[in-house]
Order: C-alpha cells, then structure tokens, then sequence
C-alpha cells in the first residue's frame, strides 16, 4: 500500500474511534442521568400520615401550599425536576433534592420516605 493512502487510513481510522469514544461517554452520561431522573416512578409519602401534618404545620406556609395535599404534592415536584441538585448525604445515605430557583429542599431517607421540606439555601444543602 502507498504511504500516501496508509496515512489517510489511519487518520480515518483515529477519526472514526476517537468518534466512537465520545459518542460512548456521551451515552453513558446520558444514560446515568436519565436512570438517575427516572429512578423516581411514583410519588413519594411521608413515614407516616402524621409526619406528614406534623412537617405540613411546621413547613407548609413557608413553602406556599394550602393543604397536606398540596405540601406533598410540591414536596414531590421538587423531587423529579430535571433542574433541582441532587445529592446522598455521606453520613446517612440520605437523599437532598434542592430546587436553586426558590429555595426548596427536600430530604428522602434511604428506604423512599420523604422526612421533610421546607426553604433554605444553598449553603444549606451544600453542608448535607
């Protein structure tokens, strides 16, 4: 084969796997990001019905809902939007979901349970 031609295949060649490695980062990072959004399937509930009012009555205002229905409503919304930060907490595999936008936090226990929401701030969040 003529050097000319050899290194026109080569660089073809480097072209096309330096592609493939990209388009392969990319997917992979595609795909963490979708299982971690659509890990979530179904609304998420506090441990108990009266957690739930307990942290409505303390929280509920600050947060705008005017109902137990609403407060876990918003409370799962926060959840599931693609813009909210994410985080597991070191200490206690606990999950932080932060809204930047209005403050919201959201703090899930390991086993899927909501234990509270309420506003902060990010300096907040960025210490869990």
């Amino acid at each position: 084969m003529n050097p000319r031609r050899l290194g026109a295949l080569l660089a073809a060649v480097a072209i096309a796997l330096a592609s493939a490695f990209a388009i392969g980062i990319n997917a992979d990072a595609t795909e963490q990001a979708a299982s971690t959004q659509n890990a979530i399937t179904e609304p998420l509930e506090f441990r108990s019905e009266s957690s739930l009012e307990e942290h409505f009555r303390k929280h509920g205002s600050e947060v705008g809902a005017a109902s137990v229905e609403e407060y876990l409503t918003q409370a799962n919304e926060v959840i599931v939007d693609p813009d909210s930060l994410h985080k597991t907490q070191q200490e206690d595999g606990d999950d932080v979901y932060f809204r930047p936008s209005t403050g919201e936090i959201v703090i899930v226990s390991p086993y899927g349970r909501i234990r509270t929401y309420f506003i902060t701030d990010f300096d907040y969040y960025d210490r869990q």
